[in-house]
C-alpha cells in the first residue's frame, strides 16, 4: 500500500522588508521541497512589487497590520482548506540552519505530536526557547505545581489536523502580537497535547530582550500584554508577578533604561495598570 503523502507548508510574516532582505524567506525558498507551499503574509503598509515567480509561493498582503494571530489563523485556515497537515512558522529575520529542513521532514514523518519546536538561541548564544511559562513570569514555582512548556512562535511546526479539533481559532486573537506564544502553548497544555523538541537550533533576533533599544510604544505593548496575560490565566499569582515586575524595574533603572519605561514597570508592579 502506498504511503500517504504528508503535506507541509511554511509561513513567513513580513513587515517593511523585501523578499530578498528576509533571511528566513531566502533560505526557505532555496531549500523547501517542490511539493511544499510557502505562504508569505505581508503586514507592510504597501504590497511588495517583486514577488518571486515560484508556484510554491502564496502571497497575502494586509495593509492594516492586523497582527500575528490574524496572520497565523488566516494561513492555518488556508492550509486546512487545502488538506495541508503541517505548518511551520517563521519570523522574517530568523536564521535557519540548512539541517532544519531535513530534520523537520524526518520529525513530521514519524511524529504523533501536535507541535514540534526547535531550540532557539540569540545571536550571543544565549538560550531563548523552549522555556517554562511560569519561570518567565514569577519569582518561584510552587512546590508540586506543574510547569507549562512553551516556545517562541518562530520555528514552531504544528499539526493542523489535531489543532482544529481543540478550538475555533487556533491562535488567540486577543493576543495579536505579544504573548500569543504563551497563550497558544497554555492552550496546548490544557488539552494535554504532545510537544516534541527537534534536533535543530535556529537563531532569533528578539527585540523584547533589550528594553533600552525598544521604542516606548513597543515596550508598552509588551508590558501591558504580559500583565493582561497574568490577569487572565494566573489571577491567583498576581502578587508574585508584581514582585517580579518591581525587581525588573529596579534592574532596568540600574542599567540606565529610559525613565518612561521604568515608570511604566513601577505602575504595573504596584498594580496600577492591570
Amino acid at each position: 500500500m502506498k504511503a500517504r503523502k504528508i503535506m507541509h507548508a511554511y509561513l513567513v510574516v513580513l513587515y517593511r522588508q523585501e523578499f530578498d532582505e528576509s533571511v528566513a524567506f531566502t533560505v526557505i525558498l532555496e531549500h523547501a521541497k517542490p511539493s511544499d507551499v510557502i505562504f508569505v503574509y505581508d503586514n507592510s503598509p504597501l504590497p511588495r512589487k517583486n514577488v518571486p515567480e515560484d508556484q510554491r509561493i502564496q502571497y497575502i498582503h494586509d495593509s492594516q497590520n492586523s497582527g500575528l494571530a490574524v496572520a497565523y489563523n488566516y494561513v492555518a485556515n488556508e492550509c486546512i482548506a487545502k488538506n495541508i497537515q503541517w505548518l511551520t512558522i517563521f519570523d522574517q529575520d530568523t536564521q535557519i540552519p540548512l539541517n532544519f529542513f531535513i530534520t523537520i521532514e524526518q520529525a513530521i514523518s514519524n511524529s504523533h505530536a501536535t507541535c514540534i519546536v526547535p531550540k532557539v538561541i540569540l545571536g550571543n548564544n544565549e538560550p531563548l526557547s523552549p522555556f517554562f511559562i511560569e519561570d518567565r513570569l514569577f519569582i518561584r514555582t510552587h512546590v508540586g505545581s506543574n510547569k507549562t512548556l512553551a516556545a517562541i512562535n518562530s520555528g514552531v511546526t504544528v499539526d493542523l489536523t489535531k489543532l482544529k479539533q481543540i478550538g475555533s481559532s487556533i491562535f488567540d486573537n486577543s493576543f495579536p502580537l505579544d504573548f500569543l506564544d504563551y497563550s497558544f502553548f497554555l492552550n496546548l497544555a490544557r488539552h494535554q497535547c504532545e510537544i516534541n523538541q527537534m534536533g535543530s537550533t535556529i537563531i532569533q533576533d528578539l527585540s523584547v530582550t533589550n528594553f533600552k533599544t525598544m521604542s516606548f510604544k513597543r515596550f508598552q505593548s509588551f508590558v501591558l500584554a504580559e500583565s493582561r496575560f497574568v490577569n487572565l490565566y494566573y489571577p491567583e499569582r498576581k502578587r508574585e508577578y508584581h514582585v517580579r515586575v518591581v525587581l525588573r524595574a529596579i534592574k532596568a533603572m540600574l542599567k540606565g533604561t529610559q525613565r518612561d519605561k521604568v515608570e511604566l514597570m513601577w505602575r504595573v508592579g504596584f498594580g496600577g495598570r492591570n
